[in-house]
């Protein structure tokens, strides 16, 4: 995982958007598709505030889809 050592080397905070019901608390959630169907992915209420520049690392970019999905999730949440 390179989002919470690049997150400590230039000392911001990490905020990780997972699969649905991998995270606690309440979550924004947002439908992405898949070259076989489609998924859904969250991330943890009132961390991105509106306007805060977000640096998005994808460790798996086999199609597009989650990298797209994550940034979709972020501006949703004003990021």
């Amino acid at each position: 995982m390179f989002g919470p050592s690049l997150s400590l080397r230039v000392g911001k905070p990490c905020y990780p958007i997972r699969k649905k019901g991998k995270l606690p608390g309440e979550c924004e959630q947002i439908n992405y598709t898949l070259e076989y169907g489609s998924d859904v992915i969250e991330v943890q209420k009132d961390l991105i505030s509106e306007g805060d520049k977000v640096v998005i690392i994808d460790d798996v970019l086999a199609t597009g889809g989650s990298i797209n999905a994550a940034i979709d999730i972020v501006r949703k949440c004003g990021g």
